[in-house]
């Protein structure tokens, strides 16, 4: 199946109620296969521009040159997909209901599948949350595999998330060669995660946008353990490994370089982080490391002020 050149708009200014989520407007579910979507334009959706998962795992999906603006959800949903390339596609002003992100990569239930997700020159500006995100309290029955590669987070409030998980799954989170711009929090933000994160390449330039003053909400880098653990299970947070991190702070907003700070006790903790970054930021807002406890490889080296 291919969709070229559409246009689609959806009810958001007509719409009479004031609840639900739903209304997306592309939706690709049932195990569909071979799907083509180019050069078209979703915008002002009740739900998201474009939904892909439920009922199996959709295989085989290219979506090119496409724009998904001021949709009320997410921009992009992917609950259960394999084999599926985002390229050089924008997602931008989402806001109206919860998650209000750009990209949120979060499956439903443990048995979803995650696998080949590709995000290659993607944009996403303005959006009342995250930009980029992967998502899931609790594990995967299957490895994941996510990539961002060459893409940009403008004005988000956020530029990319690894939310609570998928916790204790294996497979990797790759982000390559990124740029996060004026975000109104974090430019990069792990809370409570320990899926497998590799980033070579990660420019970060002025956080803290909204001038908060919670540092966790308000450095270029946040790890952050604040959600109790799944299923009372004793969770720990990191396996980050992360070169070539840039954090810039050029109008003196962003409190702290990087944030690491576990706030759940003995019920979490860190291990096995691994990050090396320059930063202009002075040495006594470089690091902020609250609690503990670290196991594993924990090490933060600074590559000098940039």
């Amino acid at each position: 199946m291919r969709i070229d050149g559409a246009t689609i708009e959806g009810d958001r200014k007509t719409h009479t109620g004031k609840g639900g989520e739903w209304g997306h407007g592309i939706r690709i579910r049932k195990q569909s296969s071979n799907i083509i979507v180019k050069n078209c334009v979703v915008s002002d959706c009740w739900g998201d521009g474009i939904y892909l998962g439920e009922e199996g795992a959709v295989d085989g999906v290219l979506v090119e040159n496409c724009k998904f603006d001021n949709n009320r959800r997410n921009g992009c949903s992917i609950t259960s997909a394999k084999n599926v390339l985002f390229s050089h596609c924008t997602f931008s002003n989402t806001n109206g209901t919860s998650p209000f992100k750009g990209v949120d990569i979060e499956p439903n239930k443990p048995e979803d599948i995650l696998q080949n997700i590709v995000f290659e020159n993607c944009n996403s500006h303005n959006n009342k949350s995250v930009g980029f995100s992967v998502a899931r309290d609790g594990a995967q029955d299957s490895p994941i595999s996510v990539t961002f590669r060459n893409c940009v987070s403008e004005n988000d409030d956020g530029g990319f998330g690894v939310d609570i998980g998928p916790s204790d799954t294996s497979g990797f989170l790759t982000i390559k060669d990124c740029i996060v711009i004026n975000p109104g929090e974090t430019g990069l933000r792990s809370t409570s995660a320990n899926l497998q994160t590799n980033i070579d390449g990660l420019y970060i330039v002025n956080p803290n946008q909204k001038g908060d003053n919670r540092p966790q909400f308000a450095s270029g880098i946040s790890i952050w353990n604040a959600v109790p653990q799944h299923e009372g299970k004793k969770k720990l947070a990191g396996n980050i490994t992360a070169r070539n991190i840039i954090v810039d702070s050029n109008d003196n907003k962003a409190l702290y370089a990087i944030y690491i700070n576990n706030e759940l006790g003995d019920k979490s903790g860190f291990k096995n982080i691994d990050i090396e970054l320059k930063t202009n930021l002075p040495a006594d807002k470089r690091f902020y490391q609250g609690a503990g406890p670290y196991s594993g490889y924990c090490e933060i080296r600074f590559a000098g002020a940039n």
